[in-house]
Formats: C-alpha cells, sequence, structure tokens
C-alpha cells in the first residue's frame, strides 16, 4: 500500500504499482490509505495470496520485460533522434533551469 502524493517516493510507489497492476494499492489520501490497510488486514486469504504470489505478478509484469521495453519504448526513441540526426537537426541540449529547486 503506498499513498500518492507530491514527493518521489510516492510517486515512485504509484507507478510501480500501477506497472505490475495493482494500482488499487495505491491510496490518493490518508483516509483512503487506512482503508486499504485495514481492508487486506481483515482479509488474510487475500494477503497470503498476495505474499505467496507477488514475486510471480512482478516478474511477469511489463516492470520487468526488459526485451519487451527496448522493443517498445528504447528503439523508436533513437530510431526517431536518429531520423532526426539524418535530416540535419542538430542534437538538443537539455539543462534544468529552474531557479526553485525540485520537488
Amino acid at each position: 500500500v503506498c499513498l500518492a502524493g507530491r514527493t518521489h517516493g510516492s510517486r515512485v510507489g504509484v507507478t510501480l504499482l500501477s506497472a505490475i497492476g495493482m494500482s488499487e494499492f495505491a491510496a490518493e489520501g490518508h483516509e483512503d490509505y487506512v482503508s486499504i490497510a485495514r481492508g487486506l488486514a481483515g482479509n488474510l486469504p487475500a494477503l497470503s495470496m498476495l505474499r505467496q504470489n507477488l514475486r510471480q505478478i512482478l516478474l511477469a509484469s511489463p516492470l520487468c520485460d526488459g526485451p519487451g521495453f527496448v522493443r517498445d519504448k528504447y528503439e523508436p526513441v533513437l530510431l526517431d533522434k536518429w531520423r532526426l540526426y539524418c535530416e540535419g537537426r542538430p542534437p538538443s541540449v537539455q539543462a534544468y533551469t529552474s531557479s526553485s529547486q525540485p520537488d
């Protein structure tokens, strides 16, 4: 169970839960968090099932599909960058310009 919020850790928690198909465990607020946690604590068979199968759920998720990520996400970006370069576009430069610290 994670609590969605503005911090890096809370955003990562929501992202990871979503990636493994378990976004129902991402709480939107404190009351929701307590409700989800109580629901799990009060349903021992469901909690046991999660504990027994969580590793396999993770391994079967897109999060652990390295070849699929490279094929579907990374290679298209590289091909697009290469196309732009071949068309004469110079490489882009990315810089952090804000005077305020990130969240």
